[in-house]
């Protein structure tokens, strides 16, 4: 690592016009480069981790796009061809259980397993007894969403997994500190019990947990937008070190997303693409000017894998696995 990073500011939210569902987020990392990658069905796989580890593997049963910063296969986060979205935020403090008999995974890894096997939330809850996280990886919750309109949170906390879903869930709001304290921090706020105001500037997780949660519960910011234009504005009032603003819808399997050098909005639909066993992979750097995704080109993964290791490989815990990973890219 060639200098100190600061602990990562991600925002994420839910929001709905009745049923319809959409899903915002923030990327806050002290990266510059990345790539939208196609992910086929019918692709056998196993996980990097090894030693006295037990590898997990499977076959993806369905394709997704994703957002890759770490290479093929560690996804930051993505939306599969059921609907099925899963975006990570670092929570500080997690702890993975320690089940050595089931099949482990690296914590992004796990974000691409659940991708490649799973259709909905319930599903993902399902296989959190199945799979486990490699103890003393990268500390994060992950915001989880489908194509039915289901929202989740899960957390592990004390080694055990909590899912926070339907009523549990509200405000369906998550930044960077444990969600019950940052619902007992929003109690203070107006619309929740309290009479303060959010801090329109800081960026410390639970002000801006605050902001957003005051922001859709009074209805200033969205009044008179459609949901994705909402949306976009809302991720503008959490900005910290964002490289990538992105909004899904996972009914129709949408993607829109702007970057830190490319304010221009670009769309994405899962089902424009190919995701068949024989068609040929596809990426787009996050920053290209088009919405066009050219065949996938290893060199290029590799490089931005190598500038991200040389930033941030201490804090990403990935010396044991640089190898590995880099062998898996080509």
């Amino acid at each position: 690592m060639t200098g100190f990073i600061s602990p990562l500011g991600c925002s994420a939210f839910c929001l709905r016009n009745e049923s319809d569902l959409w899903i915002a987020r923030n990327l806050d990392v002290p990266f510059t480069t990345g790539y939208v990658l196609s992910n086929l069905r019918g692709v056998a796989k196993q996980s990097v981790v090894e030693n006295d580890k037990s590898p997990a593997y499977w076959t993806s049963r369905w394709g997704s796009l994703t957002v890759n910063l770490l290479g093929a296969d560690f996804p930051m986060g993505g939306i599969n061809e059921c609907g099925l979205l899963i975006e990570h935020l670092s929570m500080p403090g997690t702890v993975y259980p320690d089940r050595r008999e089931c099949g482990t995974l690296l914590e992004f890894e796990w974000i691409q397993f659940m991708l490649d096997t799973c259709s909905c939330v319930d599903d993902v809850r399902a296989q959190t007894d199945r799979v486990a996280i490699l103890p003393g990886r990268v500390e994060m919750h992950f915001l989880l969403a489908d194509g039915t309109g289901n929202c989740a949170l899960l957390e592990f906390h004390d080694g055990q997994p909590l899912f926070y879903m339907g009523s549990s869930f509200q405000p369906s709001v998550v930044t960077n500190s444990w969600y019950k304290e940052s619902v007992l921090y929003l109690s203070s706020f107006l619309g929740f019990g309290g009479d303060c105001i959010p801090s329109s500037s800081s960026t410390e997780s639970l002000d801006r947990f605050a902001r957003l949660a005051c922001a859709i519960r009074n209805g200033g910011t969205i009044e008179g937008r459609n949901i994705p234009e909402a949306a976009m504005c809302l991720l503008d009032s959490v900005v910290d070190d964002t490289l990538l603003s992105a909004v899904f819808h996972p009914s129709t399997g949408c993607m829109l997303f702007k970057t830190n050098q490319n304010a221009d909005l670009r769309m994405l639909r899962v089902a424009d693409f190919d995701l068949s066993p024989v068609a040929p992979r596809m990426m787009l750097d996050i920053h290209a000017a088009t919405d066009k995704l050219n065949q996938f080109d290893s060199r290029k993964i590799v490089s931005s894998m190598q500038e991200v290791f040389s930033v941030g490989g201490d804090f990403l815990r990935m010396d044991a696995y640089k190898r590995l990973m880099m062998e898996r890219q080509v």
